[in-house]
């Protein structure tokens, strides 16, 4: 009998408070959760429903203050958030780079085209909210008997 009772009581609960709900109609787009009525949205994300992708901030073009220690000519960066990861932005003449902490950033190893050469790189960066500077490493083949070690530094304002 009181099973039965414990059980009643749960239900009662149950219908009354979940069917007023303030997160019943609340959709957070899988990047995040509702609570009393509102997103609380994951790292990275943001907006009413957590669909504004953080990188968003970071589209634009750089011009950079480079001190550069490497063949490598690159003197501006043009910079387009990835529409799919929300940490990741991508550069049309450079590499791509994820958001780490709220301040630094990594560029994954990955292969990039400089000057018809075929390059392998990686490295490390910061981030604010008007400059993005990153450090490279990597390897360029010049020809199939050896290879040579680049590194590269780029600092790069955003242009207004």
């Amino acid at each position: 009998m009181q099973t039965r009772n414990l059980l009643s009581v749960l239900f009662v609960t149950i219908i009354t408070f979940g069917c007023n709900s303030n997160c019943k109609d609340v959709g957070c787009n899988d990047a995040g959760y509702c609570y009393d009525g509102a997103c609380i949205c994951d790292k990275w994300y943001s907006g009413e429903s957590c669909s504004l992708l953080f990188n968003r901030h970071y589209e634009g073009t750089y011009i950079s203050e480079a001190n550069q220690m490497a063949r490598i000519g690159i003197d501006s960066l043009i910079i387009q958030p990835d529409q799919n990861i929300a940490n990741r932005i991508t550069s049309l003449n450079g590499p791509f780079m994820d958001f780490v902490t709220d301040s630094t950033l990594a560029v994954p190893l990955q292969e990039i085209y400089i000057n018809s050469q075929l390059i392998s790189i990686q490295g490390k960066g910061k981030f604010g909210s008007d400059f993005i500077s990153f450090d490279l490493k990597g390897l360029a083949a010049l020809d199939s008997r050896k290879a040579d070690s680049i590194v590269y530094s780029f600092t790069g304002n955003r242009l207004k």
